[in-house]
């Protein structure tokens, strides 16, 4: 069975010993690992590896062949850092493909080439999912909107809207449509958050704050007074977002928990590379500054204060 992870995502019901993950959108890869291991949760044992790893068959074998009390399900989680695929790579998968005993596989491929995918599928046949992690179409961006917003879903309209505002951004979309429902009660039809063209530009001031350009960072800061006063609380949790993220890859960790993924998440990791230990701990002296002003416990501009923290972050990042 091979079917787009949009398509996946709205199974109720699915079966299968081998779920081969490919493709580019990382958010995608994530949701679906999340569901076919949340169907595997009761009574599993669950082991990671790398299709580099060495004694990668031994390993498997041990696990497989090991006998636990509390276990009834083995569970393999195998990726594959790098984007090629090597002979070895191949006898490992043909190892796991042929092995006799009971198991599901979760196989992430990540981005491999397409033909390099083919040629893997060929290995496998029976009790397989094949699960393209890519946007391909209009139809597959509907999809996935349909399956953030079970009920009272977006008009047709409002999601072509949506698909020509984000330009193919994906990643992005779907990060926003999460803040969406995060921000907001979804009570009716209407997208307060991902709707707003002004409030959606804002997501380009760490472009802006990355390149080095204070007057555009300053710019996004003033258009989004000017559309929306309120907006302060916006601003603040998007600095507070940047700086926990430099924060933590300063710390040698991930950005997965702030739904940070691909292209984002590198804008992050260069931006990390300009601002040191002082500096961040600067920016995050005046954020506090911030989130004071809004509480009223200081008084003082909170939109002053924002375009401070911007202006700095901008040339701090030159």
């Amino acid at each position: 069975m091979r079917l787009s992870a949009t398509q996946f995502l709205h199974k109720n019901n699915f079966e299968g010993k081998f779920f081969i993950l490919f493709g580019e959108e990382e958010i995608l890869k994530v949701k679906t690992s999340k569901k076919i291991l949340k169907n595997q949760e009761i009574h599993s044992e669950k082991i990671k590896l790398d299709l580099e790893d060495d004694d990668f068959e031994k390993i498997i074998q041990n696990f497989l062949f090991s006998n636990s009390l509390f276990s009834q399900k083995k569970i393999l989680i195998i990726n594959l850092k790098r984007s090629r695929v090597t002979k070895d790579i191949k006898e490992k998968l043909t190892y796991i493909q042929k092995s006799p005993s009971e198991f599901v596989a979760l196989i992430d491929l990540n981005k491999v080439k397409i033909k390099t995918v083919e040629e893997i599928l060929n290995i496998f046949s029976e009790n397989t999912a094949a699960i393209d992690c890519n946007i391909r179409n209009k139809e597959d961006i509907k999809n996935y909107i349909s399956l953030v917003y079970s009920t009272n879903l977006p008009s047709n309209f409002e999601i072509s809207k949506l698909i020509e505002m984000y330009e193919g951004n994906f990643s992005l979309l779907a990060n926003d449509l999460d803040i969406e429902k995060i921000l907001f009660d979804n009570g009716s039809k209407e997208l307060k958050y991902v709707a707003d063209n002004s409030i959606k530009n804002s997501f380009k001031l760490i472009e802006h704050i990355l390149s080095g350009n204070i007057e555009k960072s300053v710019s996004i800061v003033d258009s989004m007074e000017k559309n929306d006063r309120n907006s302060s609380a916006l601003l603040l949790w998007m600095l507070t977002r940047d700086c926990k993220a430099l924060s933590l890859i300063k710390e040698g960790k991930g950005l997965a928990e702030l739904r940070l993924w691909g292209e984002q998440e590198k804008a992050y990791l260069n931006l990390e590379k300009k601002i040191s230990f002082y500096n961040l701990k600067k920016l995050i002296s005046l954020l506090s500054g911030l989130d004071k002003s809004l509480k009223g416990v200081i008084k003082s501009n909170p939109w002053f204060m924002g375009r401070e923290i911007v202006r700095e972050m901008a040339s701090l990042s030159k």
